[in-house]
């Protein structure tokens, strides 16, 4: 496991309160809308009229939560902007829940903190978009040991820019404990559907726009996409991931563009079952996994700048370069063939131990192959000479 010096003490901001309003302003108890007529309620608008040209104003406030969302809005068409908002949680539920919210909406300029226990799955993160469409997310932090720091889960449309997201609540995957683990508690299968928390996750959603992110990660992902599709991620760093910088599983048609994915243990960015996703002017690293990793027998097969597999289809790889990773290829191509009948060997260490290099795992999670399917292509790239695979992949070879 790498050491991240310095990553969380960038997050810890204060920010400059304005004068607070009567009912807007200092601490204040969790806020809960349903409905339209729930922002003439709550005692928590500072200002507007709910329209585009003057929305409803939520803040400046700093709220603490326990058991519920700091802030709760569901099922609302009105315009409003949750603004200059600072959450402190115990970890329990996620700091900002909008369900069913049409927008335009806003959260602006927001710092989440939410310590929790370590855990996989089950508490709480920091802000959660539930079919919820129109809604951009605009500035500041999330500190998360628990849950996402971002989940979009359903809706269209959302936009997640210039955040700062540490996640720190991942069980260690070096642990000697992780490669006994239950089918339900190890992140190398819970991952595969969402379940592994991280910085931001798109799962079942469409349209999004995610840039100008930095994300530091002790985590599944930087950014996971799951189900859905059309997603544009782009100008977005992440530093130490745990598993992978970014992950695209069962999603299609996305375009990662300018992405800076480094130093993961396993994959920089990782390609599953996802079809027709276009990745340029990216660099992908990959400099694990290390130390326990190793003896522990957890390594997935799957080691490289950026891994393709599972039947992917129709990706497309262009301006893109690594670093020279030194546990695989800048670019891998499963062609079905990295896996054996004995297991994985790496090191000269039989990696048995991992659900995901044992060939009666891909029928539980309905895969039938771990090679990569038709039209993938890869041109005009700049990574090591050769260091590819398979070899005749040819990735630097100039676009038609």
């Amino acid at each position: 496991m790498k050491y991240k010096l310095g990553v969380l003490a960038a997050l810890v901001l204060t920010l400059p309160f304005v004068a607070a309003q009567a009912t807007a302003g200092g601490n204040s108890g969790v806020i809960s809308i349903s409905g339209d007529g729930g922002f003439l309620t709550c005692g928590c608008v500072s200002s507007g009229k709910g329209t585009v040209k003057s929305p409803y104003i939520i803040g400046p406030l700093t709220i603490d939560s326990d058991t519920t969302p700091a802030v709760s809005i569901s099922g609302t068409t009105a315009d409003f902007d949750l603004d200059h908002i600072t959450v402190h949680t115990t970890g329990k539920a996620d700091g900002i829940v909008l369900n069913n919210v049409t927008g335009p909406a806003s959260i602006t300029k927001v710092n989440i903190d939410t310590p929790g226990a370590k855990a996989f799955t089950g508490v709480g993160g920091g802000i959660a978009l539930i079919d919820s469409t129109g809604v951009t997310i605009n500035g500041d932090s999330i500190n998360t040991v628990g849950n996402w720091g971002i989940r979009v889960v359903g809706g269209s449309h959302n936009e997640i820019k210039f955040m700062t997201v540490a996640h720190a609540g991942l069980t260690n995957p070096a642990s000697n404990s992780t490669g006994s683990l239950s089918m339900q508690e190890n992140p190398f299968i819970t991952g595969i559907t969402g379940d592994a928390p991280g910085g931001v996750l798109l799962k079942n959603t469409w349209s999004n726009d995610v840039h100008d992110n930095l994300l530091n990660e002790d985590a599944y992902a930087g950014v996971e996409l799951v189900g859905g599709g059309k997603n544009t991620l782009q100008k977005i760093v992440v530093r130490y991931p745990d598993y992978f910088g970014v992950a695209v599983q069962s999603s299609t048609g996305n375009t990662l563009d300018n992405l800076s994915l480094q130093t993961a243990d396993y994959d920089g960015l990782l390609v599953r079952a996802s079809n027709n996703n276009i990745i340029t002017n990216s660099t992908f690293s990959a400099n694990g996994p290390i130390g326990n990793e190793w003896n522990a027998d957890v390594v997935p097969y799957a080691l490289a700048g950026a891994y393709v597999g599972w039947g992917s289809s129709g990706n497309s790889f262009r301006s893109d370069s690594g670093n020279f990773g030194n546990t695989g290829p800048d670019l891998v191509f499963d062609d079905g063939n990295l896996l054996t009948s004995a297991g994985f060997t790496i090191h000269g260490i039989l990696q048995t131990a991992q659900p995901l290099n044992q060939f009666s795992t891909y029928a539980t999670l309905g895969v039938a192959s771990v090679a990569v399917g038709s039209g993938n292509a890869a041109c005009g790239n700049s990574f090591a000479p050769g260091y590819w695979y398979p070899s005749s992949l040819s990735a630097n070879s100039p676009c038609p």
